[in-house]
């Protein structure tokens, strides 16, 4: 593959990329928000509760968005996989467990997110609703990539996905890589998500400064344990592999997606510092810009290594 297949490729790959960056921004958010919410709760921080819903709310219409652009891609998915349909229906499929967890997931958000209001008075019970949507989310995030990783190579064999009897070190790391992007994309496109609400939620000045700067510290730090991440997945890998990334188009894609994660960090530590972060709203944009190049870029990279290993 030369780099003109490449971009060819990641222009194709750009929008169904987009829209797993979608689901897996909701799923980040919501474990972003219920944190919130419990140091809110102990803290007694009205400005940290009323982040945290915000975010809540930014997630629950994520994940609408996310579900609806998983319909409309399943189609072309089964077309092109006939036996597709059958692993999904099939009890000892990932795939079936993910579809679980990712209903459950929803579900307590759907509970969790509209009755912020209404349930002021039953704070705690409103706490536990969100903190069971948080691990319903971590566990949709990690049984998906772990399902994913199994799912690829059956599909190319034709044969049905089974669980790991043993999760390897490439499985661990990527899990574990994809657990702080899910958290870093959720709280990153909070960020754009109170600019564009700034004017219609009105919530004060005092609050989008602290907002801002708290989502901005909460995308921040993941990414930056993130690209920890990176040597640990690098290791992992056969000697074979690791030297057609270093001597081919696939470190293009590595180099892209650690530049992209870099300069989103240089992005949001400024506006975490800031005493102003609404003067760095442009920022907010151009980060969620950025995630979705570092997200089409690891998604091509997912697909690739996942055929390798």
């Amino acid at each position: 593959m030369n780099a003109t297949e490449l971009m060819a490729t990641a222009a194709k790959m750009s929008l169904p990329a987009l829209a797993d960056l979608i689901g897996l921004a909701a799923l980040g958010a919501i474990v972003v928000a219920a944190i919130c919410e419990w140091t809110a709760r102990i803290g007694k921080r009205v400005l940290l509760d009323k982040y945290a819903q915000q975010t809540a709310t930014m997630a629950l219409k994520l994940a609408f968005l996310a579900i609806l652009g998983a319909g409309m891609s399943a189609f072309p998915a089964l077309q092109r996989f006939p036996g597709l349909k059958q692993w999904l229906a099939h009890p000892a499929s990932p795939l079936t467990h993910v579809f679980i967890l990712c209903a459950a997931t929803v579900l307590l958000l759907v509970l969790w997110a509209p009755l912020w209001k209404k349930m002021r008075k039953q704070k705690g019970a409103h706490s536990a609703l969100g903190l069971l949507a948080a691990v319903a989310s971590l566990a949709t995030i990690a049984a998906g990539t772990i399902g994913a990783i199994q799912l690829l190579p059956a599909l190319r064999a034709e044969n049905a996905p089974q669980w790991p009897t043993a999760f390897d070190p490439f499985t661990a790391a990527m899990t574990v890589q994809y657990l702080l992007v899910a958290m870093a994309s959720g709280a990153g496109l909070s960020l754009a998500y109170l600019v564009m609400r700034r004017n219609k939620d009105d919530f004060g000045r005092d609050y989008y400064r602290f907002g801002l700067s708290r989502a901005a510290l909460w995308a921040f730090v993941p990414m930056l344990l993130q690209l920890g991440t990176q040597g640990w997945l690098f290791s992992t890998l056969p000697e074979q592999t690791r030297t057609m990334i270093t001597q081919g188009p696939l470190g293009i894609l590595w180099a892209t997606a650690l530049a992209a994660s870099v300069l989103c960090i240089a992005l949001w530590a400024p506006m975490w510092k800031s005493d102003s972060p609404l003067r760095l709203k442009w920022a907010a944009f151009l980060g969620a810009l950025l995630l979705w190049i570092m997200h089409t870029a690891n998604t091509m990279l997912f697909l690739n290594l996942t055929a390798l290993v």
